[in-house]
Parts: C-alpha cells; structure tokens; sequence
C-alpha cells in the first residue's frame, strides 16, 4: 500500500460513519480533512458506481467513466496545487483540505455484481496516489463501512480484497 493510503473496514451503522466523519471534520478544521460519502447501495453496477463517484468526488465534464478515468481524475484531484485538493481540474477552485477521506456507507452492495468491481476500485485509490509520488498531494483514506447484520464473508472479501 503506497504512503499516503489507508483503507479501513469497519461495522457500524452508516449513521454511525457519517456522525464520525462530521465530528473530524470539525476536529480537523480549515485545511484538514475533506469527506465524501458514497453509498452502495446506489452503486449496483459499474456504470452506478462511476457516476457516484463523478458526483461525490465532483470529477469534472471530461470524466470519461471508464477504470483509467477514475484513475486519472483522482490522481488529479488528490494532486495539491495553490488552488487545493481537485484545483489541478483547471475548472475550478479547489478544496482547502490535505486529506481525503472516501468513505463507502453500505459496502457490502459494492460486492453484489462481483469482486472484481471492487477490486478494480481498490486498484485505482492505490494507482491515483502512487501516480503522485512526485508531487505534493493530499492523503487518501477510504472506509468501506458494514452493518452489523452484513454476514462474516462479505466482511472477509472486503478486507481480501483491500489487501
């Protein structure tokens, strides 16, 4: 896992994370941290799941929706510029923040259309931040959040395949 990356699975309610990621915001403060929730629960295909994160993460027009897009935008979101966390779009000013915070709520619905989206998903955090190790840019931490009710294997893939 490349410096800069963390990714987490935990069980709690969705609730329960968004109130943590609030409570951190405010902790962290003007130039801390940056939350963005993605709930799988709207990601039930690749497609779903590619304009989540168009919308979450606010990838700019040109996102092409596809595996190097996601790579590629958020490599350049996670990029620290003057402007801050997603300036290097061009198109926008960027978010004073130094990390990202990624949070999945209901993570067990990513797996429903197989491991490899997943996978897929958990290659693209570790190539956007290893793509940046010539420039100054943002930590990344993703948290795939389960319910408690989520059976023991759906946990076990996650964390298989979050390495």
């Amino acid at each position: 896992m490349p410096s800069g990356y963390g990714l987490v699975v935990v069980r709690e309610s969705s609730a329960d994370t968004r109130e943590s990621l609030t409570r951190l915001a405010r902790t962290t403060g003007p130039g801390g941290m940056h939350a963005v929730v993605v709930d799988g629960e709207q990601c039930r295909d690749q497609a779903a799941l590619f304009d989540a994160l168009a919308r979450g993460l606010a990838f700019p027009s040109y996102f092409g929706r596809n595996w190097d897009a996601v790579q590629e935008c958020l490599a350049d979101l996670l990029a620290l510029t003057d402007g801050g966390l997603g300036s290097a779009f061009g198109d926008r000013a960027g978010i004073d923040a130094r990390t990202l915070v990624l949070a999945f709520v209901h993570s067990g619905r990513l797996l429903d259309t197989g491991e490899d989206l997943v996978a897929m998903l958990v290659e693209s955090f570790g190539h956007a931040v290893e793509s940046n190790r010539e420039r100054t840019s943002a930590g990344l931490r993703v948290i795939f959040q389960l319910d408690e009710t989520e059976p023991a294997e759906t946990e076990q893939s996650l964390r298989r395949l979050a390495g």
